[in-house]
């Protein structure tokens, strides 16, 4: 009989008390969860500001770092724009510009792959100049700057002067007057007076007054017109 009350009466507080300690045991399981999660959050957000805090003291990277002077110019340095260093024509290639020695026409052409005839000795040879027309006693001009290498006197072609030029090449101004104005070891200019027409040229005596004009390139005769034009 005791039991039976004892049950009757943990039913009875049951249903009149039950739903009431449901409700606390419910609030109390979620401010538990709650408090867990604040918490968890705030320990997240202390971590995250202390790793914020820490001073950085690494080195700079290694392409920013200060390098030696090597002399080498760096790849910071301007560098001149394409194609400004391939229209750059180089000094050794400037071409400088010929001066005619004579002002005449030709009268002779240069002739080395075939025979011309020799009013003078009467047979055809070939001709290792070009005979310019002028009158006797006209000034003879330098065809390019160059050094003056010989002043003879040549057993056909009479009084000679050789200018040698800085590119190979090598002028020979023959049949001039005795006695020219220059001498071996002289710097001359195009344009300046080498000597004057003369007949010296015993080869080419039946001819008209002329300057015996010759061109040679590393020791072998060339057209007087390449150089001259």
């Amino acid at each position: 009989m005791m039991q039976n009350n004892e049950s009757n009466h943990f039913v009875h507080f049951w249903k009149t008390k039950g739903y009431y300690m449901l409700l606390v045991l419910c609030l109390l399981a979620v401010g538990v969860s709650a408090w867990l999660f604040v918490s968890g959050a705030m320990k997240e957000k202390q971590a995250v500001e202390e790793s914020l805090s820490v001073p950085v003291t690494a080195q700079e990277p290694a392409a920013q770092q200060s390098v030696p002077q090597t002399g080498k110019p760096s790849q910071t340095e301007t560098l001149p724009a394409s194609g400004e260093v391939e229209d750059a024509e180089p000094v050794d290639r400037i071409v400088e510009e010929a001066v005619m020695p004579v002002s005449g026409t030709v009268v002779q052409d240069y002739a080395m792959d075939h025979l011309t005839y020799n009013a003078t000795t009467r047979d055809w040879r070939v001709h290792n100049g070009v005979d310019l027309a002028a009158p006797v006693g006209q000034e003879v001009r330098a065809a390019r700057s160059g050094t003056v290498s010989a002043v003879y006197e040549d057993e056909y072609y009479g009084c000679t002067v050789v200018v040698q030029h800085s590119d190979g090449y090598a002028s020979h101004y023959c049949n001039l007057e005795s006695q020219p104005p220059v001498a071996a070891g002289d710097t001359v200019e195009a344009g300046q007076v080498l000597g004057a027409v003369g007949t010296t040229a015993i080869i080419e005596a039946a001819g008209e007054p002329h300057l015996h004009f010759e061109v040679y390139h590393n020791g072998e005769s060339v057209d007087p017109a390449g150089f001259l034009y």
